[in-house]
């Protein structure tokens, strides 16, 4: 324990207070028409990863601690209880996993930031990153101008390899809505029940992975600069639509081992070519897709705003508008 103190102690010297996007409680997402602000990145001032593996320890090993030092909170272990991380406390610094047991409940409040350590020498590929396991529940609730946001530690965050994601495992209703996730393995990794909506997964391996028992709703999301934007393992249950796959690598939308998953009402750019093989099957189409440039306003600098132009507007299940910003809504798709 006293070594895992001595490696708190080294990331709150290195550390820098970040700053923080201004917020405006929201209890609803505004229209393109009203939103005066982007999603757009705020600069990152973050220490490296302390050296060597230190004590890391497995999932569940530790009870849930926070250290606060220099007006950085400090976090990991086990949840077991109720816990709250806010926007006054933020930001949060991941510096092992937390995980969230079958009791537990994890609320975060918009506009909280949090920064997940990337320990030296470890393999993401191989489930060796930090991650935030849910297995009670989880309420993450941000809003257009003060969204929640999961990101690298590092100054330098290489895409995919510095954490290893959200992952949702909890039988309960988990909702996640106006949340930003980035450089993780997988962004939004999701079994069971859940709601992930208005979020942004960019710079992943997976921007959102739903397993076979997944049942839930996955709509107006952007998944964007990804490997994979969406990806179907098997899942049986639930529906994918209203969402911006953007600039991804592979696969808009990928199934493996036969997925029977709602998809429709999605836009995917660019179209790439169907491919299958085996249990494998790349940029699955979806009725009423749409296959053209989405017209962000600035997507590169994190500002997906559709433009007044964009073919993405009114595009959606029953008029809505896809993306972030729907100005309708109706009742699930898939159902």
């Amino acid at each position: 324990m006293r070594a895992k103190w001595i490696v708190v102690s080294l990331i709150a010297m290195a550390l820098v207070m970040p700053q923080l996007w201004a917020a405006s409680a929201s209890d609803s997402p505004v229209s393109p028409k009203a939103a005066q602000t982007s999603l757009e990145s705020v600069p990152i001032n973050a220490p490296l990863a302390p050296t060597g593996k230190g004590t890391r320890h497995s999932l569940g090993e530790f009870d849930y601690t926070e250290s606060r030092e220099d007006g950085v909170t400090y976090v990991y272990g086990t949840i077991q209880g109720q816990i709250k991380w806010t926007r006054a406390k933020s930001p949060y610094v991941m510096i092992e996993n937390v995980w969230v047991d079958e009791k537990g409940v994890l609320t975060i409040e918009s506009g909280t930031l949090i920064k997940v350590v990337r320990p030296e020498g470890i393999d993401v590929y191989k489930d060796e990153g930090i991650r935030l396991h849910v297995r009670g529940l989880i309420t993450a609730i941000g809003d257009p101008k003060a969204p929640i946001r999961f990101t690298a530690a590092s100054t330098q965050p290489k895409k995919i390899e510095e954490w290893d994601g959200v992952h949702l495992f909890g039988s309960g209703q988990n909702r996640m809505e106006w949340v930003i996730v980035e450089y993780a393995r997988f962004g939004f990794d999701c079994t069971r029940s859940c709601v992930i909506s208005r979020c942004v997964a960019r710079y992943c391996f997976g921007g959102i992975y739903l397993n076979r028992d997944f049942s839930g709703d996955i709509f107006n999301n952007v998944c964007a600069y990804n490997v994979n934007g969406v990806t179907l393992n098997g899942a049986t249950g639930g529906g994918v639509f209203n969402c911006i796959l953007y600039n991804n690598e592979n696969a808009a939308i990928k199934g493996v081992n036969n997925p029977n998953c709602y998809v429709g009402y999605n836009l995917c750019y660019p179209l790439k070519a169907r491919k299958t093989s085996g249990k494998v099957d790349e940029n699955i189409p979806g009725e009423h897709d749409v296959n053209a440039d989405p017209s962000f306003v600035a997507p590169a600098a994190g500002d997906f705003r559709l433009s007044a132009n964009s073919p993405a507007r009114r595009a959606g299940y029953a008029g809505a508008d896809m993306g972030l910003y729907p100005e309708g809504w109706g009742k699930d798709p898939g159902k």
